[in-house]
């Protein structure tokens, strides 16, 4: 290691030369370019090459291109440790910074924020110089103030949770504060405003944090800044960093009086009518301001008298532009042009999860990330301040609608008309209902004209899904037409449109109709639905088709068992055979058409038999596969194949357990002891996708095969030690499932051949994680189905083992109040009674137990009222215990409930 003090020595000239040199001839058109570049290579192992560039790059008198080739060196080695320690480089390039030339002052800067991003310079060390800087510069030397500040953005934007810790964010904002109107020079007014952007952003995610304390005795003095630049702007991008600054500043709304608010909304009506064509930017950060305020009442109101002004705007800006229609890169024709592997847009798949409860949520995570533009932004608004004032704005909003529908209106007009009606379709819901048969009838009219254009029927589609709950339960309007059965029409003969962008649009029409339908609202489509899929299946191209297989999936979960109609089976399963054996294993198509088949196998059940071994040895084949390049990477150090393969193949090998359970045993034994040499190794894979889905197979295994379980029973239990360590929103799926698996085990473990079982101290080791787990106060809501999946095993195991609590050495007290509270949310599932039976005799042995928690434990009994009679005689014991024994917590409880319910708990239990 070099000693410290080399660095402050002066280089030679004969280094400082021949580093001129060599980059110099690091120019391409050189003759010596390769030799330079070998003889670069070298000088980069050299301690004084980085004092010789750092010396180069702040000298004025050498040349622009060999002052620019030292100054990428610098950047490029800047955590090179003999870069980091020289003291020559931090002193030139912070000289460099008040460069006459704008191209080696952005180079220096470039310079400093890589240093601090990547911790070579702290910003204890350069934050204070550039501050120093920048302060002498003033407005006397515009290059020096050029420089500090923009290398000051940089840092702010890298760094400013660092400058918060440090507390250095009041002396970076009040330096520039003045830069904020700074005179003649753009790019320094520009980048102190993108630097006091980033500390505004800071300020509303941490409030009364360093960020926030340092700008509140200022932000009024800002927002003075920013709106001059918005009354006499000096460019677009200054408008748009202003408005965005603006924008942020509404987090202090605790000092904006509503006389200045005022003012800011006025200046912001202006500029969301500036020219999209030429100021679309400007427009869309004016636009966000009216989204913005709605997260403030008191702002809120104020706008609404303004609203008749602002929402026609928001419509425009709706309104296709030129530019929009240009790049859509969609037409009317196109379903026959087949689409480029990377249009292909990445989507997620997740491991399977073991659940044990209806899941009640609507998660509708899968939408993909859209461009983001004025019309969406627009939309977006329009959406928000709808769902903020709800039936107060329609009037505003259907008469704009209404004069953007009349037929003197061009396409594009009536687009951003029907675009703007599904953006209201939620929020004011209530209020469109006496509206919606005339509203529903006009989109389906405009889907029933063969003229209208094919993005009108794409939006037009769209709107109705908003309302898609009226045509659920309004199937015949008053005037005779039958709505449902109109628009099942529209979206089925769409899903065969000549425009891909209008197949698009109906399959998720379908998609979300049959979700929201109740019990038999839709069973009578599923015919025509089956021949539509059958077509387009044959017939549509890469994008199209994997939305197809997520549509198969979701028609699989809604129709479940009419799935297995013979009229209807093979209209799915015949081309899906046909897409089966054309799809290669390493197909882009590969993951979506895995879950699809998935869903398939698990909705027709023994009738996928025939195709069984196919379906296995290929999923299978994949897993395994991929499984082994995984350990592979894992021993070389390489990069791991992408963990979506094991995740869609153990899916489908657990769809087709669904369908035929114990018949797979024969397969299982064919590909034994490497199907669970593999599977083991997934359980203990780094990531959690993996293990995931290793638990959810041992599951299916354990259930259906559970011979090749209990032989790794001791791994298994291992296992699940390591993955309840640590457990979080992420990995809780993990742990969800080896839960699952565990209680797969216990009900249907064989004592036979000495298989290793689920008893005694390997139960006891097995349980002690996941109680631990059930024990904490801070499970999330994300963690419920895994709580509810160890709560189940829980009790299962001490039903096995009475004296298992006993053994583990620890008191039911510990955890009974949050058994009950997940318990009773658990309404399905085999081993939902003897986890009961387990937990009552618990409770039977000590009912003391419950004095504090007999309104939870009534709510779980609830869930008991159709268990067998051994249960309900347990409760009724224990409701007789608690009565006596803690009578005026069992009055009030009872007083809280309705009579009805404390009626069905006397007819169960025969207690009141």
């Amino acid at each position: 290691m070099f000693s410290h003090s080399f660095f402050f020595l002066k280089m030679s000239s004969h280094e400082l030369s021949e580093t001129v040199d060599v980059l110099s001839a690091a120019d391409p058109r050189h003759g010596n370019h390769r030799q330079a570049l070998t003889r670069l290579q070298q000088l980069q192992q050299q301690p004084s090459f980085y004092g010789c560039c750092a010396t180069i790059f702040a000298d004025q008198t050498m040349t622009p291109f060999v002052r620019m080739q030292s100054g990428f060196q610098l950047k490029n080695n800047i955590t090179n440790p003999v870069c980091i320690q020289n003291e020559v480089v931090r002193t030139n390039v912070t000289r460099a910074l008040g460069d006459p030339d704008a191209s080696i002052r952005k180079n220096a800067s470039s310079v400093v924020s890589a240093a601090v991003r990547n911790g070579a310079w702290s910003v204890a060390v350069v934050v204070p110089q550039l501050v120093t800087m920048l302060q002498e510069a003033g407005f006397t030397n515009p290059a020096q103030a050029h420089g500090s500040v923009v290398a000051l953005s940089h840092v702010v934007e890298d760094a400013v949770e660092a400058l918060d810790a440090a507390n250095y964010s009041s002396h970076v904002i009040n330096a520039l504060c003045p830069c904020v109107m700074y005179e003649g020079n753009e790019k320094i007014r520009l980048n102190a405003l993108i630097a006091l952007t980033v500390f505004l952003e800071q300020a509303g995610i941490h409030a009364k944090g360093a960020s926030y304390n340092a700008l509140h005795p200022v932000i009024l003095q800002l927002m003075e800044c920013f709106l001059q630049n918005l009354q006499s702007p000096m460019s677009a991008d200054i408008s748009e960093q202003s408005i965005k600054c603006l924008v942020l500043s509404l987090t202090f709304h605790e000092q904006i009086t509503p006389d200045l608010f005022l003012r800011v909304a006025q200046i912001m009506l202006q500029a969301t009518q500036v020219d999209p064509d030429t100021m679309e930017a400007v427009r869309i950060e004016a636009v966000q301001f009216w989204q913005a305020v709605l997260l403030f009442p008191n702002f809120a109101e104020i706008i609404f008298p303004a609203l008749g002004q602002i929402v026609p705007l928001l419509v425009d800006g709706m309104v296709y532009s030129r530019m929009e229609l240009g790049m859509l890169q969609a037409n009317a024709e196109d379903a026959s042009v087949p689409d480029r592997l990377e249009d292909l847009k990445p989507r997620h798949y997740e491991a399977r999860t073991q659940e044990t409860a209806e899941d009640d949520e609507n998660d509708d995570d899968s939408d993909e990330v859209e461009d983001f533009n004025l019309r969406r932004v627009s939309a977006g608004t329009l959406d928000d301040i709808a769902e903020y004032f709800g039936d107060r704005v329609l009037d505003s909003v259907l008469s704009v609608i209404d004069q953007r529908m009349q037929p003197s209106q061009d396409w594009r007009s009536l687009e951003a008309a029907v675009l703007a009606l599904g953006a209201i379709g939620e929020g004011c819901y209530e209020g469109l209902k006496p509206y919606l048969e005339q509203i529903t009838n006009r989109l389906l009219d405009l889907l029933e004209n063969p003229s209208t254009h094919f993005l009108v029927v794409t939006i037009a589609t769209w709107a109705l899904r908003r309302v898609a709950q009226f045509l659920l339960n309004n199937s015949d309007g008053s005037d005779g037409r039958p709505q449902l059965r109109r628009y099942m029409a529209c979206v089925l003969k769409h899903m065969q449109a000549p425009s891909k962008l209008v197949q698009e649009a109906a399959c998720c029409a379908l998609t979300d109709v049959c979700d929201q339908a109740e019990d038999g609202q839709v069973d009578g489509y599923l015919p025509a639905i089956a021949q539509t899929v059958n077509a387009c299946l044959a017939g549509y191209q890469l994008k199209n088709r994997v939305l197809l297989f997520e549509q198969i999936g979701s028609l699989c979960n809604r129709f479940q068992q009419q799935m297995a109609d013979p009229e209807i089976m093979p209209l799915f399963i015949n081309p899906l055979v046909t897409i089966w054996q054309s799809t290669p294993n390493d197909s882009p198509l590969l993951f979506s058409f895995f879950t699809c088949m998935s869903s398939v196998c698990g909705a027709v059940g023994p009738h996928i038999q025939s195709m069984a071994k196919d379906i296995f040895d290929r999923a299978y084949g994949v897993y395994s596969y991929h499984m082994n390049l995984r350990l592979e990477a894992q021993r070389t150090g390489a990069e791991a194949p992408e963990f979506e393969y094991v995740v869609t193949s153990v899916d489908l090998l657990s769809g087709l357990f669904d369908a035929l359970g114990s018949s797979l045993e024969p397969l299982v034994q064919a590909n034994c002891p490497a199907i669970m040499q593999v599977t083991l190794a997934a359980i203990v894979d780094p990531l959690h996708e993996i293990r995931q889905s290793g638990f959810a197979l041992l599951g299916d295994f354990a259930k259906s095969c559970p011979r090749y379980a209990q032989e790794a029973i001791p791994q298994i239990v291992a296992a699940i030690g390591q993955n309840c360590q640590g457990v979080d929103d992420v990995t809780a799926g993990c742990v969800s499932n080896a839960a699952w698996l565990l209680q797969g085990l216990l009900d249907h473990q064989m004592d036979i051949d000495g298989l290793p079982l689920l008893q005694g101290a390997t139960l006891i080791a097995a349980t002690t994680p996941l109680l631990r787990i059930l024990a904490q106060e801070t499970l999330s809501a994300d963690m419920k189905n895994m709580a509810e999946n160890i709560a189940i095993f829980v009790g299962s195991a001490m039903n096995t083992d009475p004296n298992l609590l006993n053994g583990m050495g620890v008191t039911l007290d510990l955890f009974l109040r949050r058994w009950l509270d997940y318990a009773r949310h658990i309404r399905k599932g085999e081993g939902r009674f003897n986890a009961a039976r387990g937990m009552l005799l618990a409770i039977q042995q000590n009912p003391a137990v419950l004095v504090g928690k007999v309104a939870v434990f009534l709510d779980y009994s609830s869930t008991l009222i159709q268990a067998p009679d051994d249960i309900k005689k347990a409760v009724t014991g224990i409701f007789t215990a608690i009565s006596q024994g803690a009578q005026a917590e069992w009055s009030k409880a009872t007083r809280e409930y309705s009579a009805q319910l404390l009626n069905k708990l006397y007819v169960a239990f025969g207690v009141r």
